[in-house]
């Protein structure tokens, strides 16, 4: 039988998981944006 707070220590760990991704991804997009608005004057 499934332990209860094993369960409850996966899911939060899982939820842990996909904040950390999530914060990647979005420290990811930052870097992107930053890089093209700084390589938009050397367009033009």
């Amino acid at each position: 039988m499934s332990n209860p707070r094993r369960a409850r220590a996966i899911a939060i760990a899982k939820a842990e998981d996909s904040a950390k991704l999530f914060r990647l991804r979005l420290l990811i997009l930052t870097v992107g944006a930053t890089a093209a608005l700084l390589a938009l004057p050397a367009v033009f």
